[in-house]
């Protein structure tokens, strides 16, 4: 399946013949939601909604169906809206390679989460200030393993953040 969304209209889900209307809900009624990135992480589609801090994720395998928010706001010291989430794997020294999800704000803070997803074993690796990201929905870019940033501090990979922060 290809999920799509933009911001102005209902999750398309395209099934390799037809698109049609993804089927939410929020608390068992029809999703009225404006979601406006998409991203797989640990067999979940995780969504951002637009202009606003809240991440909203579907069960295990799901493409629609009941959606659950994750707001990152109350850690948001800078307010803003989220502008990417997107998959990133580090090496951890010990037994391979760790996937974990990166949400980064218009306001160049980034939030990395290790683990199943927010409703279960779920932990804030990492969170630190970087320049602000690009406009647009490709602030972000997967390169291999790693994320690209794109922003007032040129292209950065998120290794170097993680590192050594903002310089």
């Amino acid at each position: 399946y290809l999920i799509t969304v933009n911001g102005a209209d209902t999750p398309q889900v395209y099934d390799g013949a037809t698109m049609v209307a993804a089927v939410n809900t929020v608390g068992g009624v029809a999703s009225t939601l404006l979601l406006n990135r998409v991203c797989s992480f640990n067999q979940r589609l995780y969504f951002a909604e637009k202009d606003t801090l809240s991440i909203w994720y579907l069960g295990v395998g799901l493409y629609q169906g009941a959606l659950t928010e994750f707001d990152i706001g109350p850690l948001c010291t800078k307010g803003g809206k989220i502008t990417k989430i997107a998959t990133w794997t580090r090496d951890n020294a010990a037994a391979g390679a760790n996937e974990m999800l990166v949400i980064v704000t218009d306001q160049g803070e980034v939030f990395v989460y290790i683990g199943d997803y927010p409703g279960g074993v779920w932990n804030l690796s990492a969170k630190f200030s970087v320049g602000e990201p690009v406009a647009g929905v490709d602030s972000v870019v997967k390169l291999g393993p790693d994320c690209i940033l794109i922003g007032e501090d040129g292209f950065q990979p998120m290794a170097h953040y993680l590192q050594l922060g903002q310089s």
